[in-house]
């Protein structure tokens, strides 16, 4: 059986008067209760990200961001600030703040975990879009709503704090062992360097090298030079003249000379020549031993300085917590929201009523229509009542 809206709207005007005052009694009882329901304040705290620190993990992130490759973000990547919200609603920050404040007798609780479960559900931690932490903690008192969301601010610090101490504390006696393996390796690095130099002579190739070149070519130009004269000595003078055997054993001195440069023999006591054919890879040998001194030089130089850094850090004492708004005293009671009440209350009168009416119309309509379904009906309901629901 369908109804029209002629039928529905006869049905509302019929029963019209106890729809308003169900309606009336609702939000009575609803604005009363309201009223009666004790008031609870919400002290908010607003923090800054936490910023990323000059600590020895950053400080080799740093470095990786400086090499000449693209390292792609990692999904899901846990950010610093779920990192705080996290130690916000660690079992041990909670417990501090409860003893603190002496929760368990102000929440009048017995045990530990209820007087957690209490603070649990009346404190609030999380992050805006922008990356803001968000803590807030509700109380009778708006005094002592503020009192708790500062102690999780204060918790927040300390275990900060510590662990930043803590990884400080670690990070240096870490860096401090790994300087000594440093410092020994770079003294047998140099040790190796300076045997390799007196073995071969080899100070600094590039010069010696260098010097040895032009040596040979001044050489090179002088015998020529000296040829050309003996050769026109030979042509006017006798071979026995005294002036062509001094030109001749000359040339044959310089030509020695140049010999010496070429095998790698000193001209002088305080000499070193390097043979030319040695040269490549005396070069090479000279090239990786160089590079070893130098590559633990760089690696003594950053890890002085990390070092340095995590003593500073071990005996930092200063705050970490960068607040942005400290926790109010709020004036304005967060809950119960009156109006919200009132008005759900509202919403649930016509709800109620609708119900009762359309069972009220259909009991008129059984009564009518099939009088013996209607008794059926009656009786069910009847049994149904306290004082009959336990009869046979």
């Amino acid at each position: 059986m369908t109804l029209s809206f002629v039928d529905v709207f006869h049905v509302l005007t019929k029963w019209r008067k106890f729809i308003f005052y169900n309606f009336l009694i609702f939000s009575i009882v609803a604005a009363i209760i309201s009223f009666i329901l004790p008031k609870w304040y919400t002290s908010t705290a607003v923090l800054f990200p936490p910023q990323k620190t000059q600590s020895l993990g950053a400080g080799f992130m740093s470095m990786l961001t400086e090499l000449p490759i693209n390292l792609p973000s990692l999904p899901g990547m846990v950010t610093p600030a779920d990192v705080y919200l996290a130690i916000l609603r660690s079992r041990n920050v909670n417990e501090s703040v409860i003893r603190k404040l002496d929760l368990k007798k102000r929440f009048g609780t017995e045990t530990d975990v209820g007087t957690l479960e209490i603070l649990r559900n009346r404190t609030f931690f999380d992050k805006t879009e922008e990356d803001l932490l968000v803590i807030k903690a509700t109380d009778k008192s708006p005094v002592f709503a503020q009192k708790i969301a500062d102690a999780f601010l204060q918790e927040l610090d300390r275990v900060n704090r510590q662990k930043r101490v803590t990884s400080a504390h670690y990070s240096r006696v870490f860096l401090g062992e790994r300087l000594k393996e440093v410092n020994r390796d770079l003294k047998n690095a140099a040790i190796k360097l300076r045997d390799f130099q007196e073995r071969t002579k080899a100070i600094s190739i590039k010069e010696q090298t260098k010097a040895e070149i032009d040596m040979a070519a001044n050489l090179q130009a002088e015998i020529a030079m000296q040829e050309i004269k003996l050769n026109v000595l030979s042509r006017i003078l006798e071979p026995s003249h005294p002036d062509v055997v001094q030109a001749r054993n000359r040339l044959n001195e310089m030509k020695k000379q140049l010999k010496k440069i070429e095998v790698g023999l000193s001209l002088s006591t305080d000499s070193y020549i390097i043979p030319f054919d040695k040269i490549p890879n005396l070069s090479m040998q000279y090239m990786f031993l160089l590079k070893d001194v130098e590559v633990q030089k760089a690696i003594l130089k950053v890890l002085t300085q990390q070092y340095e850094q995590a003593k500073i850090e071990e005996k930092s004492n200063t705050p970490i917590l960068q607040v942005l708004d400290k926790p109010d005293i709020p004036e304005k009671k967060s809950k119960p929201q009156r109006r919200l009440i009132v008005m759900l209350s509202a919403l649930l009168s016509f709800f109620a009523s609708g119900i009762y009416i359309y069972f009220r119309e259909y009991q008129l309509r059984l009564k009518k229509n099939n009088p013996e379904a209607f008794r059926k009906l009656e009786s069910s309901i009847s049994s149904l009542k306290p004082i009959n629901f336990f009869r046979h």
